[in-house]
């Protein structure tokens, strides 16, 4: 007997099946991934004007001056195919970057050679050579680990992963390729040091995988979370966790302050005259997204129909937090 499926189930099948290869691949050992490649068929150009944007916006958004970075260590989590921002948090004062990831990230090496390069002729401080092997793997005092989510890092004294050791963690786009970030948070507050911060930029939409089946925005809301789950949680795509999820695992934490800055909308539907505070949008904006919302809703899972509208608004926010004691 053959069973016919609608569009619909093929692509969740398509999609489960993608998703238990690449669990299947990393159970094997083999932990390279597309997930983290950001450059192919650019110029250096490119290359270091991206490097360049990212780095600023950590500093723009987290609100970092030059102590905050000056004989510090910095963990970025998800470093993904480039090691181009942990070069400029060094020629800025960092005593020491970890990069963390758990995929390897396939790469352009030829492309990023010259682009790192690029960024050591602006300084005098660091020799290239000295830095970076004939397969660009950083030395101390950039170190590079992947093969395991940050949750698995184990803490211990007189190591590079000691409590309280940290300065900074950083991450771009990163936190939301976490299926369950619960545990991701536990261990980078356990390393982020008293004084120390966090920056995290978090991208809330949908993934062009999803964008490319579906014209309705939040069709990706509509997945049963049983579902959702064995869709994506293994291959670095969206956890659909919306900016209440963040709240709550925060929450807990009477260790920590925070902020979401949100500088883009959903899809960009609307644009922001400057970055909100989260919650606090205009009524313009979320009267409009409320009528967005209102046509697809009822066909949303069960545990995102009663979202106040804030969480459907966020397009893109960095996640600030500072850790008190």
């Amino acid at each position: 007997m053959i069973i016919k499926m609608n569009k619909r189930n093929k692509f969740i099948y398509k999609s489960i099946k993608k998703n238990l290869k690449v669990w299947i691949k990393f159970s094997l050992g083999k932990k390279e991934h597309i997930a983290g490649k950001r450059f192919e068929n650019h110029t250096q150009t490119e290359v270091v004007s991206y490097i360049d944007e990212v780095y600023n916006n950590y500093l723009k958004y987290g609100d970092l001056h030059e102590k905050a970075i000056i004989n510090k260590r910095v963990l970025e989590v998800g470093p993904g195919d480039s090691f181009g921002i942990a070069i400029k948090f060094l020629f800025d004062g960092a005593k020491e970057v970890i990069c963390f990831d758990k995929f390897y990230a396939n790469r352009n090496n030829n492309l990023l050679n010259k682009s790192y390069r690029a960024l050591f002729s602006k300084q005098n401080k660091y020799i290239f050579k000295d830095i970076f092997n004939t397969d660009l793997i950083p030395n101390k005092p950039i170190s590079y680990y992947y093969g395991k989510g940050i949750e698995e890092v184990k803490l211990k004294k007189e190591t590079e992963f000691e409590k309280n050791s940290f300065g900074l963690i950083i991450s771009n786009q990163v936190l939301q390729e976490i299926y369950n970030p619960k545990p991701a948070f536990k261990k980078m507050i356990e390393l982020l040091d008293v004084g120390g911060k966090m920056i995290h930029h978090i991208d809330f939409e949908p993934y062009n995988y999803f964008r490319a089946f579906s014209k309705n925005e939040y069709d990706f809301l509509t997945y049963p979370e049983a579902i959702y789950k064995w869709m994506v949680n293994k291959r670095g795509m969206s956890n659909r966790k919306r900016v209440s999820d963040y709240i709550k695992i925060l929450d807990a934490y009477d260790t920590i302050s925070y902020k979401i800055l949100v500088h883009s909308c959903f899809l960009n539907k609307k644009q922001l005259k400057e970055v909100v505070l989260y919650p606090n949008f205009s009524t313009e904006i979320k009267e409009f997204y409320t009528k967005l919302v209102e046509e697809q809703k009822p066909r949303f899972a069960k545990k995102y129909k009663n979202l106040a509208i804030e969480n459907l608004i966020i397009g893109n926010a960095y996640l600030i937090i500072e850790k008190n004691k």
